[in-house]
Formats: C-alpha cells, structure tokens, sequence
C-alpha cells in the first residue's frame, strides 16, 4: 500500500465511525501528526551523522512507516478488520504487521487482570519492532502536544485530570521501551516537560472556577430560600 492510499483508508475508516479529537478536529489530523513525526524521526535519529540524502533502499522503509502510522489506530477504533486491510485495501504483511503490533485488543467484558495482560503483551510486542517503536512514540509525542494546547482550553472544558493519567501512564509504560532509544527518549522527555510545567497552573485555575460555581450557586439558593 502506498501513502496517499493509506491516508485515504485511514480517513475514510475514522470518517465512518463518526470520530473526531477532544478538540471537535477530524480524528484524520491526529494520524496525519503521527506519520509527520515518524518521518522527521527517521531523518533526524536515523542517519548517520553528516548525511543529507537518504540511501536509495531507505525510501521504501520510511513509507512503509509512514503508511502504518497513517493506518495505526484503523484496527483498534473502527470496522475496518485485517482482512479488509490485506483484500480490499491491499496493505503488505510487513505494514500490517507494524499496524497489528500498535492496535491494543478490545477490553469490553474483560476483567482488570485480563486488561493488564493484554497491555503488557502490547507493550512487549511494541519493544521488538523498531519500526513500531518509532510511531509509538511519535503517536505518544502527538497526543502530549494535544494535551498541552488542551491545557490552555477555557476552565469550564478543561480536562486536567485526564491528562494526568495519561501522563503518567507515559512515564509507567512507554518511556522504558526507550532506555536505548535516548533520541526518541527526548522527545517524549521535553514534551512531558512542556505539560507537567502547565499542568499545576491548569489545575488551580479549574479549581478556582469550580469553587467559584459552588459559591454562585449556594448563594443563589440562599436567594430562592429567602
């Protein structure tokens, strides 16, 4: 499969289930985020150091990432199936490989210990694939640049506990898979650090707003009252 292919597939699949970011984005703009991060990663951590120009085999890998980045939410949040995939959309074995490594498996009827074993699998099955590895971390890098910006969102909207998790949950379950990786390491690093900076201030200005509603509230009950 080629890129404009893939990105077709992976608008059209998001499309269909009726999805879009926390923000009111199509949900397309995040894949496409993902397969740009993949891509400058490849370029800025990939070559050796003083080369410009990507060898000749390396195009074909670069778009074979590219094109499970695209791809690489398609298998876990929508109806597309992996044999929609290989007949109808005509991904390769290698690309679908990569796209299944990054789909974490359905969690519905499933107890907590069965949940945390799925994770642990998917995260180990992340780890030996560097091809994997590489969107993994831009898709992580992607999401933390949505949860500053969402930071910032007016009070009455602001999800700072959501984003807590998820942080943390970056630091408990994807930083380790970059002991060795320290070029991917930093850009998940200073990403954390831009939100974890934020993330008190967002934190007491929705306190504030919170309180605020309270107090309105109890005196316009008191008003009622009386």
């Amino acid at each position: 499969m080629n890129v404009d292919r893939a990105r077709l597939v992976a608008q059209i699949a998001h499309a269909a289930k009726g999805q879009k970011r926390a923000n009111g984005d199509p949900y397309i703009v995040h894949p496409e985020r993902v397969a740009q991060l993949t891509r400058w990663f490849v370029y800025r951590y990939a070559l050796p150091n003083g080369t410009t120009e990507l060898p000749g085999w390396m195009h074909k890998e670069i778009d074979d990432l590219v094109v499970a980045a695209l791809l690489h939410d398609v298998l876990e949040d929508t109806g597309v199936t992996r044999e929609n995939l290989l007949n109808d959309a005509g991904i390769t074995y290698d690309q679908l490989d990569t796209v299944e490594r990054l789909s974490k498996k359905p969690s519905a009827n499933k107890t907590k210990e069965q949940i945390a074993q799925d994770d642990r699998w998917y995260y180990q099955g992340i780890s030996e694939d560097l091809k994997a590895l590489v969107i993994k971390c831009a898709d992580n890098c992607a999401n933390l640049e949505d949860s500053y910006r969402m930071l910032f969102e007016p009070v009455e909207t602001r999800e700072v506990n959501r984003w807590s998790n998820y942080i943390q949950k970056t630091y408990d379950s994807v930083l380790p898979m970059y002991k060795l990786f320290p070029g991917l390491r930093s850009e998940l690093e200073w990403r954390l650090k831009l939100i974890e900076d934020r993330l008190p201030v967002a934190r007491f200005e929705r306190d504030l707003y919170i309180e605020r509603m309270r107090r309105e509230a109890g005196v316009s009950i008191l008003k009622r009252a009386a």
